[in-house]
């Protein structure tokens, strides 16, 4: 039933990977048969590519894409606005609905390669319009191996508080060798 098992301690967590690109984490003080329901259900789950993405996946987009086989559906995809007719029009983004957090494992810039552009404004308080969103930068707490920002997004009348949890020295296609921060 599962293929591989690999545990990885985050402070009172246990992730547990499953198979490729599934993972079920749960409190370490469960029961070895709770955990072995958890995982029989998280099995049930589709993984992998479930929607279509044939935008993300064409040939002209493909090279837009970070990683091969993480491409944005079509279904929720952001398109991005022409300036020119011979302009492309796609991003690896998509849309994600009623979330209040966001976690940002990457940093700007990672040994002289250019991994994420800053989406958020340079300067605190400051605000920047990306199409007929507003997003104000409020505040930041930097802590040692981390920073929390808080962003306002606006579009239209409608408002919201997101935070920002930017993991600075996140390893580069990998995982952090200690769950302290």
């Amino acid at each position: 039933m599962v293929k591989d098992v690999t545990l990885f301690l985050a402070s009172v967590l246990i992730t547990y990977v499953i198979q490729d690109g599934l993972f079920v984490t749960v409190p370490m003080m469960i029961n070895v048969p709770l955990v072995g329901l958890i995982v029989t259900a998280a099995l049930k789950f589709r993984s992998g590519l479930i929607h279509n993405h044939d935008t993300a996946s064409s040939e002209e987009n493909k090279e837009k894409n970070l990683y091969k086989q993480m491409y944005a559906y079509d279904n929720n995809r952001v398109p991005l606005a022409k300036e020119m007719d011979e302009d492309s029009e796609y991003i690896n983004a998509s849309y994600i609905p009623r979330v209040d957090k966001i976690v940002m494992l990457t940093n700007l810039i990672k040994m002289g390669t250019m991994k994420c552009l800053q989406y958020w404004p340079e300067e605190l308080n400051g605000v920047g319009k990306y199409g007929r969103i507003d997003v104000k930068y409020v505040d930041v707490e930097h802590m040692f191996e981390y920073n929390i920002r808080t962003l306002t997004i606006k579009k239209g009348h409608d408002a919201k508080v997101v935070k920002q949890l930017h993991f600075t020295s996140w390893p580069d296609k990998g995982v952090p060798d200690t769950a302290w921060c």
